[in-house]
């Protein structure tokens, strides 16, 4: 698996997306790596993020689908 992950090539004026910007601080921070022919991402979600407990809204699980 790739060390640096794909966003950290951004450019800092492209690095301001919601899921994986790295100089916006409201973002989800999520880092994607190359493993061979597809990418892997791993999501932890926090507290502000569950809806009933133990469930994640499902308008995060949405946005991470469409990621």
């Amino acid at each position: 698996m790739q060390v640096k992950p794909i966003q950290d090539y951004y450019p800092n004026e492209l690095s301001y997306c919601y899921g994986c910007g790295r100089n916006n601080e409201k973002s989800h921070h999520i880092k994607s790596y190359w493993d061979q022919h597809e990418t892997i991402s791993h999501f932890l979600p926090k507290e502000c993020n569950i809806a009933i407990s133990g469930i994640v809204y499902g308008g995060l699980i949405a946005f991470l689908i469409d990621y």
